[in-house]
């Protein structure tokens, strides 16, 4: 009974955040979002990373521009071109430019009012990768896909709102088991579980368990937290 209790109160606040609407993202705030979610830098001693990370700069910066431009044309053109090039090869790396450009059609800077439905099939393709994104990136499409404006707008018939909110709906809801999933279901605050290890790698939050990350170096930083308790 506790731990319904736990998903329940999980999934309000889960509604609650993604109540919040997204309505306007500057491009800086677009770069660093990325940043978080990406990680700081691909570059490392590897030329094709290296390689790779210049790519992803300057796509970066092509978002940027057609953001400035209000260009929605131009943008739609640019999500099928990043999807070529790295939806396959790079998935995670897809993953987190495609986020900026569903939060670049979101921002409302465009005179077609079609620019609401762009943002929700954007949000949604990205939200059927689960596998290659984190769940602070799920969450962020998850807040985009929520947002009804293109049914307040008049741009699509309020008829086909309840269906469309039941499929929406059920991306709230796989969200909150994922989330549901991943943290301490016997957290006890008087008693916070210990070391709170945070995982060499970006896309992870501290204190995950060992067992979900396949990563070399986690188990060590684990130990040597240990000792030094």
């Amino acid at each position: 009974m506790n731990r319904l209790i736990i998903k329940m109160l999980v999934t309000c606040v889960l509604i609650g955040l993604v109540s919040v609407s997204t309505y306007a993202f500057s491009a800086s705030e677009m770069r660093e979002l990325s940043r978080s979610v990406f990680g700081q830098s691909l570059a490392t001693s590897n030329p094709q990373v290296k390689d790779d990370d210049e790519q992803y700069r300057r796509d970066e910066k092509r978002i940027k521009d057609l953001l400035v431009a209000s260009d929605l044309k131009g943008l739609m053109e640019f999500r099928r071109d990043i999807k070529d090039r790295w939806g396959t090869i790079k998935p995670k790396l897809y993953v987190s430019l495609a986020s900026q450009v569903c939060f670049a059609f979101n921002s409302g800077h465009f005179e077609d009012a079609k620019y609401s439905i762009y943002a929700r099939q954007c949000a949604k393709e990205i939200l059927n990768r689960e596998d290659d994104m984190s769940i602070d990136q799920e969450l962020d499409m998850v807040g985009i896909l929520m947002d009804d404006r293109e049914y307040r707008s008049g741009v699509l018939d309020r008829g086909l709102w309840p269906k469309d909110w039941q499929e929406r709906i059920s991306y709230l809801l796989r969200l909150s088991n994922r989330i549901y999933k991943n943290y301490e279901q016997d957290f006890n605050i008087k008693s916070p579980p210990t070391p709170v290890v945070c995982v060499p790698a970006p896309n992870y939050r501290c204190g995950i368990r060992p067992e979900d990350v396949k990563r070399a170096g986690y188990q060590g930083q684990i130990h040597r937290s240990n000792k030094c308790e």
